[in-house]
């Protein structure tokens, strides 16, 4: 169910908002997967708040090891945090370096 998720940040009514980190491939190992940011509610329940679509060459970073382009998944969210006040939750996608902000109100959902 999950990409490897490893920002995690806590919402204003416990739910837990998962930044997904994966390596951009399918089930089946096959490249073109996506990540998503996901919540986990406080019922035990995952949720899809949001799908980045930001593409990723996924070997870009080193040319000496993948001289050639790498397969191209979907870029990863990362740093995933709310306001003092619960109603904005800011999220950063790792490629190309875009902050997103998200507005509730969320009512008990987060």
């Amino acid at each position: 169910m999950l990409d490897q998720p490893d920002g995690l940040t806590v919402g204003p009514h416990g739910g837990v908002v998962l930044c997904e980190d994966g390596d951009g491939e399918d089930g089946d190992g096959e490249a073109g997967g996506d990540n998503y940011l996901r919540l986990l509610t406080t019922a035990g329940r995952i949720v899809d708040l949001a799908k980045v679509i930001a593409p990723l060459d996924l070997h870009h970073w080193n040319a000496e090891d993948f001289p050639t382009p790498g397969p191209v998944g979907a870029s990863e969210t990362a740093g995933a945090r709310f306001t003092a006040d619960g109603r904005h939750l800011f999220v950063n996608i790792h490629y190309p370096g875009l902050t997103c902000v998200i507005t509730g109100p969320w009512g008990t959902l987060v």
